[in-house]
C-alpha cells in the first residue's frame, strides 16, 4: 500500500512540475511584453522638471518630439506649420520642439518644411522617459500637468483636440 501512495505522490509531483514548466513558458515567450503599447504620458499626469522642457514660459506650452528621419513627422509638418504660425503669442502658447538629435539637424529640418518655433531642444534618452516615440505632441499647462497627449501621425480629428487644447 505504501509502495501505490508513493507512485501517486511521484506522479502528482511530476504532473504539477510539467504543469508549472508549461505556463510559465508560455508566459514568457508568448505573451507580449507590455499589453499596453509604448510608454506615453498620459492626461493628467506631471511632465517632470522644468529644466527638461520650461513650461512656466507660457499658460500653455506646444511640444513637438520629432526626428528628421521619421516618415510620419515629415507628413505632420503642414499641421506642425499650421500650429506654429497660430503661435503668435509665446506667453499665451510656446512651441517648443525636441529630439534626440542636435539641435542645428532639428532646425534645419523644421526650417525645410517652414515649420517655425520657439525652441528647438536637444534631449538626452531618459531626460523625458517617456517621449519614445516620434513624432508625439504633448499640451502642458503653465504648471506642468499634461493636457493632450497625441503619438504617430495624427488624424484630422486629432489635430483639432491639439487645437481646441491651444485655443486656436
Amino acid at each position: 500500500m505504501a509502495k501505490k501512495i508513493a507512485i501517486v505522490v511521484d506522479v502528482v509531483l511530476v504532473f504539477s512540475a510539467v504543469t508549472i514548466v508549461a505556463v510559465v513558458f508560455h508566459r514568457f515567450v508568448y505573451s507580449p511584453l507590455t499589453n499596453d503599447g509604448p510608454p506615453e504620458y498620459r492626461v493628467g499626469e506631471v511632465f517632470g522638471q522644468p529644466n527638461v522642457i520650461d513650461y512656466r514660459l507660457a499658460e500653455r506650452t506646444l511640444v513637438l518630439f520629432i526626428n528628421s528621419t521619421c516618415r510620419f513627422c515629415t507628413d505632420s509638418m503642414p499641421f506642425y506649420r499650421s500650429l506654429g504660425l497660430a503661435s503668435d503669442d509665446p506667453q499665451t502658447v510656446r512651441v517648443v520642439a525636441v529630439s534626440f538629435e542636435d539641435v542645428k539637424t532639428s532646425r534645419e529640418y523644421l526650417a525645410s518644411y517652414d515649420v517655425y518655433v520657439d525652441q528647438v531642444k536637444k534631449i538626452e534618452r531618459g531626460e523625458a522617459p517617456k517621449l519614445l516615440v516620434t513624432p508625439t505632441v504633448l499640451v502642458l499647462d503653465q504648471t506642468g500637468i499634461v493636457r493632450g497627449s497625441w503619438l504617430g501621425l495624427l488624424t484630422e480629428e486629432r489635430e483639432l483636440e491639439v487645437s481646441a487644447l491651444l485655443g486656436y
